[in-house]
């Protein structure tokens, strides 16, 4: 009988192992489909975080664009009220102790492509650093300025105790929206 009982006891482990191994190949083969779905689950997400990244950096650039074209708005004198650009070149006036007469040219307004042209005649009288630096001082200004003429005049009346001060007549254009 043991002959038997060996064959019997081979023959159920055999029976035992393959269902063993029955089991462990469909389990495994159970968490391969799951790792499947999370890895493409994962790779949704990760597509949809690079979709969401790209969309974030194209809304800052627009946000960058945005303010740029503010900044460039901003060097555009009011067409309608010019009196922030009068203001400021009055403030440079005083700022380089400088008498200002400002007058407007004729084509003040005129339209040129798609802004304006806002002419003006300036009538300095200073010492000379101060008529330069003042010069510089419209350059360097926030708005959109051209200096179209500067002529410089020298004292003419050379009276005792009386000094007279040099004279620049500007002409200026600035730019209007």
């Amino acid at each position: 009988m043991r002959l038997k009982d060996l064959r019997d006891f081979g023959l159920q482990n055999f029976i035992f192992y393959t269902v063993f191994l029955g089991l462990l190949i469909f389990g495994v083969l159970y968490l391969f489909s799951l790792t499947n779905k999370v890895l493409t689950k994962v790779n949704e997400e990760k597509a949809k975080l690079a979709s969401l990244k790209n969309e974030l950096s194209q809304l800052e650039d627009f946000k960058n664009k945005k303010e740029s074209a503010s900044k460039i708005e901003k060097v555009f004198v009011k067409k309608d009220a010019p009196v922030e650009f009068i203001n400021f070149l009055e403030e440079g006036a005083k700022k380089f102790k400088l008498d200002l007469q400002i007058s407007i040219l004729e084509d003040f307004g005129k339209k040129e492509n798609s802004y304006y042209v806002l002419t003006f005649a300036l009538t300095l009288k200073g010492q000379f650093p101060n008529l330069a630096a003042f010069i510089e001082y419209i350059e360097l200004s926030p708005f959109l300025v051209q200096i179209e003429s500067a002529i410089f005049k020298a004292p003419e009346s050379k009276i005792e105790n009386l000094v007279e001060l040099p004279t620049l007549n500007l002409n200026i254009i600035t730019y209007a929206k």
